[in-house]
């Protein structure tokens, strides 16, 4: 008999080694087991990938075993915060020293198939990643798939993974999309999840291919040669903005070419990844163009980051917890004694406000952004940039 995690283990690996599925650390999966305790019961648990870990290179100290009914007792109606579920999936752990829970946990949880692959495959985003996104899913995988509208991973997606799943989820669902973010593939084995995932790719890339001449520009002649001393010299300046030697590698495959023949697609770079994993390997947008000192000075310098991610964090409902108490204390202390500078203590106020929110969304160390993919205004290429290491 084949042990669940042995094949969960295996299936991880395939997935995670092909990067139109997952990049380095995204990702993750699942299998629901029975095991028998210490007492001689037996208790239903969750294996879950732990968070960070690889799964081109898992093994089965990468995940993390839950106690499966105290997962679900985490599920809505019960409400929990962001910074309440790290510490909830912890406590619900059977191994004390086990890596902490993915932090779409409850997501595993809260579908009743004993398998779940979750991958945010290209396939898949490039079709959700558009205004009519539910419209194209809905047309590719009918009712094969739950359909999710895009939340914030952790608790606010579990909630959404329910209540989708109560309303549209069925013995014959093979997998949820959830919009503007990827797939979770559902199986009664880690093997056939992956053979639905599998299923579901292959059914995303049959449609794109075949409206692929509406998106995508004819291909043309090859990309011509570039000197190599412009790309030492680019090579240079950027292992000097580094601080440290990089390495640059020149692509001028069929698809680099076409990509940088197209302004329109060159323009679409500007909007943003399509998934956290390209967010965290690639940044936000990539270099078009040679001007390096000016792309490394935009926008990702700590100041500018901490400004704008505090900004965000006052239209949040969930920073009332945060700045209720202060806004308390502070009229009870105006309440009992006189301030002879009411102004004064507003801006200090309000100054200690915005310089908290900050620290707690960001911090100061969100570093100098530095392009790993990089495009010619000349249109004769793309280079990736890595370290060395």
């Amino acid at each position: 008999m084949v042990d669940p995690l042995d094949e969960l283990v295996a299936v991880s690996r395939i997935l995670g080694r092909d990067p139109r599925l997952v990049l380095h650390g995204g990702g993750n999966t699942s299998v629901k087991i029975v095991r028998r305790d210490v007492t001689g019961r037996d208790v239903a648990v969750l294996l879950v990938k732990g968070s960070g870990h690889d799964l081109a290179t898992i093994g089965p100290e990468g995940f993390a075993v839950l106690r499966l009914d105290r997962l679900r007792e985490l599920l809505p109606p019960t409400r929990i915060g962001d910074l309440s579920l790290l510490n909830e999936l912890r406590c619900a752990l059977v191994v004390a020293d086990a890596p902490d829970p993915s932090v779409e946990t409850l997501v595993h949880a809260s579908v009743p198939s004993t398998a779940v692959l979750h991958s945010h495959a290209d396939a898949i985003l490039a079709l959700t990643n558009t205004e009519d996104g539910e419209v194209r899913v809905r047309r590719v995988f009918g009712d094969s798939v739950v359909v999710v509208p895009y939340a914030m991973p952790g608790p606010d997606l579990a909630a959404a993974c329910q209540r989708a799943w109560d309303e549209q989820g069925h013995e014959a669902t093979i997998g949820l999309v959830v919009l503007r973010h990827g797939v979770f593939a559902l199986g009664d084995s880690p093997r056939q999840a992956l053979a639905n995932h599998d299923h579901l790719i292959a059914a995303a890339e049959a449609y794109l291919h075949e409206h692929a001449a509406a998106i995508v520009a004819p291909v043309g002649a090859p990309l011509p040669d570039v000197d190599p001393v412009e790309l030492a010299r680019f090579r240079a300046e950027l292992s000097a903005l580094a601080g440290r030697p990089m390495v640059v590698r020149r692509s001028t495959d069929p698809d680099v070419a076409q990509f940088v023949r197209d302004p329109a697609l060159l323009e679409a770079t500007g909007h943003g990844p399509l998934t956290p994993d390209h967010v965290i390997w690639t940044k936000r947008v990539p270099l078009v163009g040679s001007e390096l000192s000016r792309y490394a000075a935009y926008p990702i310098s700590s100041i500018r980051l901490m400004f704008a991610s505090t900004l965000a964090s006052l239209a949040e409902p969930r920073a009332l917890v945060f700045y209720g108490p202060l806004v308390g204390g502070t009229l009870g202390y105006l309440s009992v004694y006189r301030v002879a500078h009411p102004l004064l203590l507003l801006v200090g106020f309000i100054a200690y406000v915005l310089f908290n929110a900050a620290l707690s969304r960001v911090g100061v160390n969100a570093g100098r952004g530095l392009p790993s993919i990089c495009f010619s205004t000349s249109h004769t290429y793309c280079i990736t940039c890595t370290s060395p290491v």
